[in-house]
Order: C-alpha cells, then sequence, then structure tokens
C-alpha cells in the first residue's frame, strides 16, 4: 500500500525514473489488486521504464522479464514500443509511440496530464540514440534551429515542452504584400527624384 502511494506521488510529479525503479521493484510482488490490476500495473511498469531505462537494462529488467512476458499479449502496442525502441527501428517506434499515445496514456487518469511531455521525452531520447549522442546535445541542437527560423516552435524549459508554431498563409501573404509595397514605395521615390 505504502509503495503504490510512492508510485503514484513519483509519476504523478513527473519523477518517472523513481517511479519506475519502484514499480519494477514491486512487480514480482504485486499483490495490491484492489487498487489497478495487476496488468495494468504491468502497463505502468513499461511505460515509465521504457522512458528511463538504458538500452542494456531494458533487455535485462523489462523485455526478458517473465511478470512483463507473461502479459505482453494483452499490450501489443506496448510490445512494440519496447522491441523496437530496443531494436532501433525508429520508424516503427514512432507509430507504436504514437499508438501508445492514444491507448494507454491519454485514457490513464494519473498520466494523461503528463502526456505531452512523454511523448516529448520519448522522441528525444529515440533521436539521441539513433543518433548516438546526448540528450542535452538534441536539446541544444533543436535550440539553435529554433533560435534561427528553421524550425517553427518554441521552447518552454520551465514546463519542459517544445510547442510548434508553423506560421499561418495569411500571415506569409500579408508579409508578402508588405515587402513588395515597400519595394513599390522605394522604386516610385526613386523615380520621382528622377522626374524632379
Amino acid at each position: 500500500m505504502q509503495v503504490s502511494r510512492y508510485v503514484t506521488s513519483s509519476l504523478s510529479i513527473r519523477q518517472f525514473k523513481r517511479g519506475a525503479e519502484l514499480l519494477l521493484d514491486a512487480l514480482s510482488t504485486f499483490t495490491a489488486t484492489e487498487l489497478i490490476s495487476y496488468n495494468d500495473c504491468v502497463a505502468s511498469t513499461i511505460i515509465s521504464n521504457v522512458l528511463t531505462l538504458n538500452r542494456p537494462d531494458l533487455s535485462k529488467k523489462l523485455i526478458t522479464a517473465p511478470e512483463v512476458i507473461q502479459v505482453l499479449p494483452e499490450f501489443p502496442v506496448l510490445a512494440d514500443l519496447m522491441k523496437n525502441l530496443y531494436d532501433s527501428h525508429y520508424d516503427k517506434f514512432f507509430l507504436a509511440l504514437a499508438a501508445t499515445e492514444q491507448t494507454h496514456l491519454k485514457p490513464n487518469r494519473l498520466l494523461a496530464p503528463h502526456t505531452r511531455y512523454y511523448v516529448r521525452e520519448m522522441r528525444i531520447s529515440a533521436l539521441a540514440r539513433s543518433f548516438g549522442v546526448s540528450v542535452e546535445f538534441v536539446d541544444s541542437e533543436l535550440s539553435r534551429f529554433i533560435a534561427s527560423g528553421r524550425l517553427h516552435c518554441t521552447i518552454d524549459k520551465v514546463n519542459g515542452v517544445v510547442e510548434t508554431n508553423r506560421p499561418s498563409v495569411k500571415n506569409a501573404q500579408y508579409e508578402t504584400v508588405i515587402r513588395q509595397g515597400d519595394i513599390l514605395l522605394n522604386a516610385v521615390q526613386r523615380l520621382s527624384k528622377v522626374l524632379y
């Protein structure tokens, strides 16, 4: 009972690493089925640990864990998420991540408020793993692209969110008209100086 309170508290304040460790430790001796079903406990364990474990531990502690293997056929989306992340099949991983968002994160009352954060962190982690660089490096590179205007988004470091802000077509058209108008006015002024 006490462990489940710590897990709930950790996950609700985005301390996924601590919550993941607690879930992983409690998985083999889980008996609190009056609070959450065993299958939901395994699903929460997978979701939180895929985010926090490194590649060797992902295999050792999660993919080959008998408690996970036993329940995995009931969660094909989570199985795809884990397997494709581990096998570095990022095209399939991103599809599984999108499906996980819809089937496991948004419907979960505890994880729903953190869905955007979770998906963002999983994407950055996958990019970092794919290119063999750190998450901090990917974050700093994205910052440079955003600052130079090559990516249309903003980074909210306080909330840990990257939000896209694609310029609308009307704004682009408005800016084009203004630029062309300025060019026309300059040409008219030059012409008026020549004539008078």
